[in-house]
C-alpha cells in the first residue's frame, strides 16, 4: 500500500489513516476479531520513536550526506488452523513409530514429536521413530510455514498417544509406563 503518498495528498498522518480504517471484523468470515492490537502497537511505537516530532515532508532531514526519514509499516502473518492426524504404532521390539504426512523444514518437528511421544509412552526418545512427509501416509493437510508445524502437530499427537495407552491390547509397559 502506498499510503505515504496518499497521506501527503490528504494531509493525514499515516498512523491516523490506519486508525481511521482499522477493521473490526474478519473481511472474509464477517465475524469480529477475537483480539487485535495493531492500533495499540502503532501508538506505542509512535511514542517510543517520537513520531510526533518527525518532519513528515520527505527529503528535509539530513545527517551529513544522508537523507533521514521516518516511516511506518504494518503487516500480518495469518495462522489458520487445519485438521491434522497422527498414526502411532507400537513395535514388537518395544519401540514406537509416529507417522504424520507433514514435513519438517528445520524447525525441530522430528525432535518435538519424538519428545511428546516418548514422554506419554514412558520411553526414552531414542526408542521413538518419527516419520514425516511420506505420500503413502493418510492425506493430512498440515501446511508448511516457518515454524508452525510443531504447534499444529502437537494437538493431534496427544490424543493418539492417549488412545494407544488406553488400548486393552497394548503391552503393560505402555499402559503403565511408570509402574
Amino acid at each position: 500500500m502506498r499510503d505515504g503518498r496518499a497521506c501527503r495528498k490528504l494531509n493525514v498522518d499515516p498512523i491516523e489513516l490506519r486508525m481511521r480504517n482499522e477493521p473490526t471484523e474478519d473481511p472474509e468470515k464477517h465475524i469480529p476479531y477475537s483480539s487485535r492490537h495493531l492500533i495499540a502497537c502503532m501508538q506505542e511505537g509512535a511514542r517510543r520513536f517520537a513520531w510526533d516530532k518527525r518532519n513528515p515532508k520527505p527529503g528535509q532531514v539530513r545527517d551529513g550526506h544522508w537523507l533521514v526519514g521516518m516511516g511506518m509499516a504494518a503487516a500480518t502473518r495469518g495462522n489458520p488452523l487445519q485438521l491434522s492426524k497422527a498414526n502411532v504404532r507400537l513395535n514388537p521390539d518395544g519401540t514406537a513409530t509416529v507417522r504424520m504426512a507433514m514435513t519438517d523444514i528445520g524447525t525441530g518437528t522430528y525432535t518435538i514429536l519424538a519428545q511428546i511421544a516418548a514422554e506419554m509412552l514412558g520411553l526414552p526418545t531414542e526408542r521413538v521413530r518419527v516419520e514425516l512427509g511420506d505420500t503413502n501416509f493418510r492425506r493430512q493437510p498440515v501446511r508448511v510455514d516457518r515454524g508452525a508445524q510443531p504447534a499444529r502437530a502437537r494437538p493431534c499427537l496427544r490424543p493418539a498417544m492417549r488412545y494407544v495407552k488406553s488400548w486393552h491390547g497394548a503391552p503393560a509397559w505402555i499402559r503403565q509406563p511408570h509402574a
